[in-house]
């Protein structure tokens, strides 16, 4: 597979209802995520399908295949239309600790083949890394500040 797949945490001072509520609103999400620029929920229904716009022109279909308030989600990126990746896809965990919330990410990104991978895969995992840190510290730092 050409794949690269990061995985980063952070303490929340909230509810894991309060944090899953406020991360999975897609009307919100621009607020703390810097990759997401558009997006549209197609099946609010059930799990959910949520046509997304994201940084480096990509478009795609966020397809989940779990969505268990306030606990967990899994999703695939589907439909992608991109020049270097052909698809992807996350977990997210929210555990109840210490009166608050441990918030878990787990994302993957596909690229089109071997080559891309080789030429971009290291810097490609530097900046999901960075991008995945700076977006949960941001939805961190907003609903903390709601409890303040």
């Amino acid at each position: 597979m050409h794949h690269v797949t990061v995985a980063e945490s952070i303490f929340v001072d909230a509810p894991p209802e309060v944090v899953f509520d406020y991360t999975q609103d897609y009307a919100r999400r621009h607020e703390w995520d810097a990759n997401v620029l558009a997006a549209e929920v197609l099946a609010p229904a059930g799990p959910p399908r949520v046509r997304v716009r994201l940084r480096g022109s990509v478009s795609c279909l966020f397809e989940y295949k779990v969505f268990e308030r306030p606990a967990r989600t899994s999703l695939a990126m589907t439909e992608v239309r991109s020049p270097l990746l052909r698809g992807g896809g996350g977990a997210w965990t929210y555990e109840s600790r210490d009166g608050g919330t441990w918030w878990s990410q787990h994302n993957t990104i596909a690229f089109r083949n071997r080559l891309v991978h080789w030429c971009l895969g290291r810097l490609a995992r530097w900046q999901l890394a960075r991008s995945t840190r700076r977006a949960m510290a941001k939805a961190k730092q907003i609903l903390e500040a709601r409890r303040g």
